[in-house]
């Protein structure tokens, strides 16, 4: 008689098993696409709080590498690797001079202005005095350049012919000056 009741209970066991197994893994795939839309929703709001925008191609790599790992990159620039922009920026040997080299290469507008007028002497490094040399040919160019632009912006005086009107008294007055010395 005791292996009645034991086979009902197994019984019961297996169909209250067999009932709730389905339920648990419905609840689980629920759970997997409510974190994944969770991540897209963390993924776009990281993007539109710490970006200026949210572009397209952004979301899916954001995605997948995660976006603490993004935010850290974010935070820590020099561990992006860009190998077009280095590319770009090697040509720019003032990106990795220090503020006494670029100093000492590239000297201030108003010390070559000195230089140029003779208030202080050129320096005597062959590489430092083609540095002055070309500054200073450039200063002049400059100074040309904007001379010209006066010049050539100036505008001319205006002239009185016949069917012109003089613009007032004094103009009149010497136009007629001048009409009358040109007949004695």
């Amino acid at each position: 008689m005791r292996s009645g009741p034991t086979k009902f209970v197994i019984f019961l066991l297996a169909l209250s098993l067999a009932c709730t197994v389905p339920s648990l893994l419905a609840k689980k795939r629920d759970a997997e696409a409510a974190s994944g839309q969770n991540d897209r929703k963390r993924v776009v709001h990281a993007l539109n709080r710490l970006t200026f925008g949210l572009r397209p191609a952004d979301v899916p790599q954001v995605t997948a590498m995660g976006v603490d790992k993004w935010i850290d990159l974010q935070l820590h620039p020099d561990k992006i690797k860009n190998d077009a922009l280095e590319s770009r920026l090697a040509p720019l040997r003032t990106l990795r001079m220090s503020t006494r080299e670029i100093v000492e290469e590239f000297p201030d507008p108003q010390l070559i202005k000195a230089v140029s007028e003779g208030r202080k002497s050129m320096p005597s490094d062959p590489a430092k005095r083609a540095v002055y040399q070309v500054q200073i040919a450039r200063q002049q160019e400059k100074k040309e350049r904007k001379a010209d632009l006066a010049n050539n912006a100036a505008p001319a005086p205006p002239t009185n012919e016949g069917n012109a009107a003089p613009e007032n008294g004094a103009a009149i007055a010497a136009n007629n000056s001048a009409e009358n010395a040109t007949r004695t």
